[in-house]
């Protein structure tokens, strides 16, 4: 069985390091590295998303470490020292062994801080992924006895992501009737609100229709009448669909817009492409599995990783997974943030930072005012960093 584990501190924004002094003595200096610098150095402060934090360090084992002061850990007696450092936005331990002379540190455990989003999003997953086996078929699998020529699926209840609400999409599509050999039901949509879809590069067309699917497997078929991209550089777009969705299917929510979002509840997912920061999500592919590439950096586009040693359910995004969705849950709500466009570990458009392009795109498919606009998810109540 799968264990779910967090990533090593070496992913997040700063490590620590222990350096023995030359003659050896039971002083050592606790070094931190600031990885967007790319360089060790004596500092007690880590700059995040171009905003500096400070570092307090303190001795979680004050019977063998005396004190910290000014970075340098001096021990009482020999035995098994633990240093923490914090910053707002996360914590590390560090195990300092004065045993073995010359050794250095043996192990890191991470932590977001109590009551971040992100310890919210990763406990979440922990919660979902427990128990899980990713050799196990029906433990991915998001539908069972699919009827592709049908579009008839239903909800599988093995599944590790089976109690997110899902409903917001349409994993099956219909262009003007079942082709095979073109592979259109793989692409999914998703709505955003009752009346509107979001759908990647793959695009749509004026009379596709698409199956939504209740959570008691009950067919929902809408069609769509209208679409826009949503900006003119970019293969994303809205579609209007021929009719309201009924409140069995809920539409997906975005975050709120825009950087200042990820400086204030999500600041280690920096848009450096080397930043390797992550928060597990819950993604989809061309076969209807339930993925859980990290989330890396939270910009224009949103970029992922895959790393099955820490992700069990993680894997590459491959040619035919253009357009399945990514989502993630906030509070038992479902939030849309991108949908698959180049793979690897995966990237997309992210919907949110494009929050106002979409209402203008909605009002123009509506000739004026859009009857609906897609909602944000509320996170107050989660620590803001900045």
């Amino acid at each position: 069985m799968s264990t779910f584990r967090t990533p090593p501190l070496s992913e997040f924004d700063f490590s620590i390091s222990v350096v023995r002094d030359s003659d050896k003595s039971e002083v050592s200096r606790v070094e931190v590295k600031d990885l967007q610098v790319q360089e060790f150095r004596r500092v007690d402060r880590i700059v995040c998303t171009s905003t500096e934090y400070p570092v307090k360090y303190t001795s979680l084992t004050p019977s063998i470490i005396d004190y910290i002061d000014q970075n340098v850990v001096t021990f009482k007696e020999l035995g098994h020292g633990r240093v923490k450092a914090t910053s707002p936005v996360l914590s590390k331990i560090l195990y300092i062994d004065n045993i073995a002379i010359g050794m250095a540190e043996t192990e890191y455990v991470h932590t977001y801080q109590s009551g971040s989003l992100g310890e919210h999003i990763t406990n979440r997953m922990a919660s979902l992924l427990s128990g899980k086996d990713p050799a196990n078929a029906l433990h991915r699998e998001i539908f069972i006895n699919r009827n592709e020529e049908a579009g008839s699926y239903e909800w599988n209840p093995g599944c590790w992501a089976y109690p997110v609400n899902l409903t917001c999409m349409a994993p099956w599509r219909d262009r003007a009737a079942y082709k095979p050999e073109d592979e259109h039901w793989k692409w999914p949509v998703t709505a955003i609100t009752p009346r509107h879809i979001a759908l990647g590069h793959v695009g749509t067309d004026v009379g596709e229709g698409y199956h939504f699917f209740t959570r008691d497997n009950q067919v929902v078929k809408r069609t769509v009448t209208s679409y826009r991209r949503i900006v003119a550089d970019e293969p994303y777009f809205v579609a209007v669909l021929d009719s309201d969705l009924p409140p069995t299917i809920t539409p997906a929510k975005l975050l709120p817009d825009g950087e200042l979002f990820k400086k204030r509840y999500l600041p280690t997912l920096d848009r450096s492409t080397q930043n390797t920061n992550c928060i597990p999500v819950i993604a989809t592919d061309q076969q209807k599995h339930a993925v859980t590439n990290p989330f890396t950096q939270y910009w224009r586009r949103c970029r992922f990783t895959f790393d099955t040693d820490l992700y069990p359910f993680s894997e590459e995004i491959i040619g035919g997974d253009s357009s399945c969705p990514v989502f993630t849950e906030i509070n038992g709500e479902t939030v849309l943030l991108t949908s698959w466009y180049f793979g690897g570990g995966g990237s997309g458009f992210n919907y949110s930072w494009y929050f106002n392009d979409i209402k203008t795109a909605l009002d123009t498919l509506h000739g004026g005012s859009s009857p609906y606009y897609p909602e944000t998810v509320s996170v107050a109540g989660f620590t803001q960093f900045d």
